[in-house]
């Protein structure tokens, strides 16, 4: 990875946004946001034939280390907001706890789903390859509230219920 002051001499920050402060070819001039979005949905920059993820390289601009072993996590998930406030240090499991709702999700809360078996509605979190049982409930207000309380306690900051 660059250091800031590398970073900073290519590019100027805005808004969540790098900027060529440097031209480096026909689509790389100056005061042009750098990068496109990838396949997987986030902004990437190529820098000397090589991509490298947006946020990462804005973490870095703002002369944070990036140690071995850590991700720049989108606190709000939306991969598309880089703005530096948005963005914090996570190991890869502290990463993952702040997935978004499954898009197969029918029951409309995290961790909630209708158990056929029990005919009422099971509540469960996730959390480090397990998943943890929180119980069952007639109400399905009271299970997604005992999802999201089990949540929080588990995943800490980085607890995500939607």
């Amino acid at each position: 990875m660059f250091s800031a002051d590398h970073l900073q001499e290519l590019f100027a920050y805005q808004d969540g946004a790098l900027f060529w402060k440097v031209s480096r070819g026909p689509n790389k001039v100056v005061g042009r946001c750098a990068g496109g979005l990838s396949s997987s949905g986030y902004l990437q920059v190529k820098i000397g034939g090589k991509r490298y993820k947006a946020h990462r390289l804005i973490w870095v601009w703002h002369g944070n280390d990036l140690p071995d072993g850590y991700e720049v996590d989108h606190i709000n998930g939306n991969a598309l907001d880089n703005r530096i406030a948005n963005l914090r240090l996570a190991t890869h499991a502290q990463n993952v706890r702040n997935t978004s709702m499954r898009k197969d999700n029918t029951s409309g809360a995290k961790g909630v789903s209708w158990s056929l078996k029990a005919q009422r509605w099971i509540s469960y979190v996730q959390f480090e390859g397990k998943k943890h049982y929180v119980g069952l409930f007639d109400d399905f207000a009271e299970a997604a509230m005992a999802a999201q309380r089990k949540r929080e306690d588990l995943h800490g900051v980085f607890a995500r219920h939607k």
